[in-house]
């Protein structure tokens, strides 16, 4: 099972480029997550945290996130409503479909300090089959405006409140009355697939089949046929049909070496962006590069050669550098001094050339 880790937030993060302590928004749902662990000390600012569809048997280590005003656990494997008494921001709360019982719908009074809690999903819970259960849950929230979906009534708030104590009676009597037995994976294992009850242990089996099969058909697939990296489209016969590129805006200069001898492409890349999912192609006038799919296309003031061009990129700013030594181009030589025949015997020029065939300076 995985765990939330400060790679798999930074992967999730590249909208914010990689940035975790700004971050203000997380999905993390499908990831067979089984804690909740490391958001409030990753992102202190987080807004919005969406987990649904894990395997998350319990709400923790969520007291720092002030600014939290939407968590969604639907689908997890909660049977407790805890630890969100402290996120006082918190305006929506979405735990459809998970494992709260009667005892654990008790539980739902500790947001009655959630001051701005508006919305509460609590649709697919053993809990929601009890004959007061709307009610008990507006009674003892009267800060809702909407319960799974529906607003709520000035009438039912009314309702609500005159008959919290004889509903809030029954419930403890029916929690108590309904033994609730919590069955382990290896004893719901032990049942055939379609006579399991429905319950935590079968949700966390039927996570591990998927998984399996899954990894199942990435071997299958692995093994029948080779993976084609995403490439560059032909480019036309005639250079003047090319047309630039930026359809990422990125940030880049295109410059010549020092020393004249190359063209040289700095490009800003997000430090966080796995390299593999960066692509760069040199041909003689064009140089392309992709990002995620996006394409940079670029001409060059020089024809550059193929094979001596290099690409590096910085580890600590994720800056790409692309070095394109020209073609048929010598290094600038030192400024030469000759004799110059003229009436005046001690007349001088300084001449500057640039080798092309040959490192001797031209005739004067």
């Amino acid at each position: 099972m995985a765990r939330i880790t400060l790679e798999m937030l930074r992967r999730r993060a590249e909208h914010n480029d990689g940035s975790l302590l700004s971050l203000e928004e997380v999905a993390l749902h499908r990831q067979g997550l089984e804690r909740l662990e490391g958001l409030q000390e990753a992102c202190p600012r987080l807004k919005i945290a969406l987990l649904q569809d894990n395997l998350i048997s319990r709400i923790e280590n969520m007291r720092k996130l002030k600014d939290l005003e939407y968590l969604n656990l639907a689908m997890n494997n909660v049977t407790c409503v805890e630890n969100l008494e402290q996120c006082e921001s918190l305006t929506k709360l979405d735990l459809t479909m998970n494992f709260i019982a009667l005892s654990g719908l008790m539980s739902v009074k500790r947001l009655e300090v959630n001051h701005n809690l508006r919305q509460l999903y609590l649709m697919g819970n053993p809990c929601a089959d009890f004959d007061g259960y709307r009610s008990f849950v507006i009674g003892s929230l009267p800060q809702l405006a909407n319960l799974d979906g529906s607003d709520v009534t000035h009438v039912e708030r009314i309702v609500a409140r005159r008959e919290l104590r004889r509903i809030t009676q029954e419930l403890e009597t029916a929690a108590r009355t309904k033994i609730e037995t919590i069955a382990t994976v290896d004893e719901i294992a032990s049942i055939e697939p379609d006579h399991r009850p429905w319950c935590a242990a079968t949700r966390v089996l039927d996570n591990e089949n998927i998984e399996s099969t899954l990894a199942d058909t990435v071997r299958s697939t692995s093994s029948s046929k080779t993976y084609v990296k995403e490439s560059f489209e032909p480019l036309p016969d005639d250079i003047a049909d090319v047309k630039q590129k930026n359809q990422g805006d990125f940030k880049f200069r295109l410059i010549e070496s020092d020393d004249d001898t190359a063209i040289e492409l700095e490009l800003h890349v997000g430090k966080f962006i796995d390299t593999s999912l960066i692509l760069v192609d040199i041909q003689p006038m064009i140089v392309r590069v992709k990002i995620k799919g996006e394409l940079l296309q670029l001409k060059l003031p020089h024809e550059v050669s193929t094979d001596s061009s290099t690409a590096e990129r910085s580890k600590v700013t994720g800056k790409l550098l692309i070095k394109m030594p020209k073609l048929n181009w010598h290094v600038k030589p030192k400024t030469a001094i000759v004799k110059v025949q003229s009436r005046a015997e001690d007349q001088s020029a300084k001449v500057t050339y640039h080798g092309m065939g040959s490192d001797e300076p031209p005739d004067v």
